[in-house]
């Protein structure tokens, strides 16, 4: 039993390190793969590569998905910015549970995966399965040392790929010796990206199916539009010739006129004209062409990004903005969500379950994205209420302005000094008071009632407290309650109290008795 466990064990080994899915020169997996569909592709072709994909015939539809992200810079750049997007998220390794074990598994993720140079990359990879509705990635394992972990990924074409006949919902990889139906994938070899990008089947739900729409309309127009500059858009020259004109006067004329397109010049009789009429006549327009690709291209911006803005560089336009600002943000935060699980089941879990064993607890991958926020209103905010009571811990402000700790020898802001104090009223100064008067007056001072005052601040405050339902939202809405408090009273009582506080006290120290 032992030996055959441990037959087992060198095989499953052997799996782990070596490609399932390499390229071959004459395999049903080739590395290069020279077809085309969009040359060809009229509207009938078009429905009946989209009509064929819905039915699990899948090689026309990939390569027309992967021939529009090279043929149309448009829809190239914005399927680039969701990816970039979601790639530009810091992701982070939360512990299972509190205990030691669970902090040493959850270092041990960070180190052996996410801070690894290869791990980026992969994330964006992982991200074409946007574009095609899955990607998959294969991990090729260092095993020859502990604790195994990943040393490749492998992103793998998606035609190399056929789901199930039956359930149309498992993915099965192209082999030579099951060309049609394919084979299983191996158990720990696989990161496959299926976002839920719509309901029903991940075959339908990449954003390229809707996207070959419009980049036929988009190739129809140009190439009419290229039609008309080349027939209405060049000079045309026109050769006048007299009505004595002989035969061999026409064809010096003719040559004349063929000729002056190359040449930039001619000789002709002083009795023969040549004519150059400009292109594109007045009352010709070609903004139609113009407007037409410009309508497809929104199109494909609100399908991918979600928002109808444009891309480019137009100050206050959505080009103006980082790339995590041009995704709407509830796309991004799916985007965020799915792609964490995904990693979290293919690679994370993968990884504990071979160097550690099956856990109650495994450490949790995410990408959490941030809440655009207005550092100014926070710093603000905080400034205005650290003075009426609110406790704000240091290593809070630094998290949230990203400032680091200051290492010891740093140079550091200091707050401004304290102003000196007035010296105290001359011996024979009018407003002395001795003996019993001025601890009255003391008294008084600390004994008086503030509630009056403070009650209404603290109520509005509780108040606005009782509706939040997070940090976040109350982060968010501090700015409302800030206008909503009336402090001027309580501003005025406390100036007049602390001018008097300070004239007693002046009184104080500096009465001998």
């Amino acid at each position: 039993m032992a030996m055959k466990a441990n037959g087992k064990k060198s095989k499953r080994k052997r799996k782990l390190a070596r490609e399932q899915a390499p390229a071959g020169a004459v395999s049903v997996r080739q590395g290069w793969n020279a077809s085309a569909v969009a040359p060809r592709l009229d509207p009938k072709r078009l429905a009946g590569l989209l009509q064929a994909a819905k039915d699990g015939d899948v090689d026309d539809y990939l390569t027309l998905a992967e021939e529009i992200e090279e043929r149309d810079p448009y829809y190239r750049a914005t399927i680039s910015t969701r990816k970039l997007a979601v790639q530009a998220i810091e992701p982070t390794v939360a512990p299972g549970g509190p205990d030691r074990r669970s902090l040493d598994l959850a270092e041990a993720v960070r180190r052996d995966i996410v801070d690894r140079a290869e791990f980026t990359p992969m994330v964006y990879d992982a991200m074409d399965a946007v574009a095609k509705g899955y990607a998959a990635i294969e991990i090729v394992w260092d095993v020859d040392r502990q604790p195994w972990r990943p040393v490749k990924y492998l992103w793998r074409d998606p035609r190399w790929f056929r789901y199930d006949r039956i359930d149309g919902r498992t993915l099965r990889l192209l082999d030579d010796a099951e060309p049609v139906d394919g084979v299983p994938l191996d158990p720990h070899k696989w990161i496959l990206h299926e976002p839920q990008l719509k309901s029903g089947l991940p075959i339908r739900s990449g954003l390229a199916l809707p996207a070959a729409y419009y980049f036929l309309v988009k190739t129809f127009d140009v190439a009419s539009w290229i039609a008309f500059i080349e027939t209405f858009g060049y000079p045309i020259r026109v050769g006048k010739f007299s009505k004595n004109a002989t035969a061999d006067d026409k064809k010096t004329l003719e040559r004349a006129v063929r000729n002056m397109g190359r040449d930039v010049g001619a000789v002709i009789p002083d009795d023969m004209v040549i004519d150059v009429v400009s292109g594109v006549q007045q009352g010709a327009s070609i903004e139609h062409f113009q407007m037409l690709a410009e309508w497809a291209d929104k199109q494909m911006v609100i399908l991918i990004l979600g928002q109808s803005a444009t891309t480019d560089g137009t100050p206050g336009r959505l080009g103006s903005d980082d790339a995590q600002q041009k995704v709407r943000q509830d796309i991004l935060r799916s985007d965020a969500r799915q792609i964490g699980a995904t990693l979290q089941r293919d690679l994370v879990e993968p990884y504990v379950d071979l160097n550690y064993g099956a856990q109650p607890a495994y450490p949790r991958l995410r990408f959490t994205v941030e809440e655009p926020q207005d550092m100014g209103v926070f710093v603000d905010a905080v400034a205005k209420l650290a003075p009426l009571g609110l406790g704000v811990r240091t290593q809070d402000l630094r998290e949230r302005l990203r400032l680091p700790e200051p290492a010891p020898g740093d140079e550091v802001l200091e707050p401004p000094a304290a102003p000196a104090m007035p010296a105290a009223p001359a011996p024979n100064a009018l407003n002395r008071r001795r003996g019993a008067g001025l601890d009255d007056d003391l008294d008084e001072l600390t004994e008086q009632e503030w509630e009056p005052v403070t009650r209404p601040l603290h109520d509005a405050v509780q108040a606005w407290a009782a509706g939040m339902e997070s940090l976040d939202e109350a982060q968010e809405r501090l700015p409302e309650l800030l206008r909503s408090l009336n402090s001027q009273q309580f501003v005025e009582r406390l100036a007049a109290d602390l001018l008097r506080a300070r004239g007693l006290g002046d009184l104080r120290f500096d009465d001998p008795a």
